[in-house]
């Protein structure tokens, strides 16, 4: 094998390659900058917003909190004309100033008639029991929110009795955009029974109801005067409501 190297042809390749690298840096020739650095922009700060959650409580008594089957039904709010004891107009709406965002929405009553939107709901053992839902006026002629109409109350009756246990009153507000939304309530004590809440709308006036609530309460009892006799349509109704289908069993498996 031949391992002989002609140095000569090695020295001027050698010679090339530095003539090469020192013609693309010449001494007149502006040094390379580095690129800067950049500052990462800074984290937003995190913010803790109260997620308040009281239509879905697991202890409310309202079998239908979040209206998602309203109608003429066990359990279920319904609107009513109570002079013709016919079923009124009332529509669901699912929209993003509704008083606990979507997650709570609201039913609209506009009342040709005097008009009432109402459900029944068990109570199971006697004690105190704080019942209490969210009014708001319905939009007006500009599309602009409305307060509460006058002459809209609250109450909460005996569905099978000619006693009317109590009229609900304002506690509290909630603004949500524009729109502000007035907590009625009321605690009271009650034996195991069935009951009706029902929110009276007079004739021209439009509501947004939302949150109905009917838990097992703590609070102090404060004496009230009695509020008055129930109406009989009240019994009425409460007379022909269906009642609500059980559940089917599940079968069981099938042995393999």
């Amino acid at each position: 094998m031949n391992t002989h190297f002609n140095h000569s042809a090695l020295g001027a390749l050698a010679l090339a390659l530095v003539s090469i690298g020192t013609a693309g840096c010449s001494s007149d020739d502006p040094a390379p900058v580095a690129p800067a650095a950049t500052t990462p922009a800074p984290t937003p700060a995190r913010t803790l917003i109260e997620n308040a959650n009281l239509a879905r409580r697991p202890d409310n008594l309202f079998a239908d909190p979040q209206f998602d089957a309203p109608g003429y039904r066990f359990n279920s709010f319904f609107a009513v004309d109570p002079a013709a004891l016919t079923l009124a107009k009332m529509t669901r709406l699912d929209r993003w100033d509704n008083p606990f965002g979507r997650r709570s929405p609201a039913l609209q009553v506009s009342a040709k008639v005097d008009t009432s939107l109402g459900a029944f709901f068990a109570i199971p053992d006697k004690g105190a029991y704080r019942v209490s839902i969210w009014l708001s006026g319905a939009d007006g002629v500009n599309a602009d929110p409305a307060p509460v109409p006058e002459g809209v109350k609250a109450h909460l009756l005996q569905a099978t009795g000619k006693t009317e246990v109590a009229v609900l009153a304002p506690q509290s507000t909630k603004v949500v955009g524009v729109r502000t939304w007035v907590e009625v309530a009321t605690t009271v004590t009650a034996n195991a029974g069935t009951y009706f809440l029902y929110v009276g709308v007079p004739k021209g006036a439009s509501i947004l109801a939302a949150a109905p609530e009917a838990v097992a309460s703590t609070a102090k009892m404060e004496p009230a005067p009695a509020p008055g006799v129930a109406p009989d349509w009240v019994r009425t109704m409460a007379g022909r409501i269906p009642e609500s289908p059980l559940p089917s069993r599940p079968a069981p498996p099938r042995p393999r």
